[in-house]
């Protein structure tokens, strides 16, 4: 389990947060925006829900990422990355 909060722009411009989340993929609707991992986690964004397959964009645990190219449907927290 990540300790900490992630934050996103969902597609429809929202702010949205996952707050301490734990290893499994959380399904989210990612699109243009900010992401800031406020977790102490390596977070892995997949293009689609479930993690399903590879990952397309990694964010350090206090990292954040304003250029992003594709939807992300979801995210998965590894602990110590």
């Amino acid at each position: 389990m990540a300790t900490g909060i992630f934050t996103y722009i969902d597609f429809n411009g929202d702010s949205q947060t996952l707050t301490d989340p734990d290893d499994t993929a959380h399904d989210v609707q990612i699109g243009d925006g900010e992401i800031a991992n406020g977790t102490d986690a390596l977070a892995l964004l997949y293009p689609g829900p479930g993690g399903n397959g590879s990952p397309q964009l990694t964010v350090p645990p206090g990292g954040n990422e304003t250029d992003l190219s594709a939807p992300y449907l979801s995210v998965r927290f590894i602990p110590g990355g």
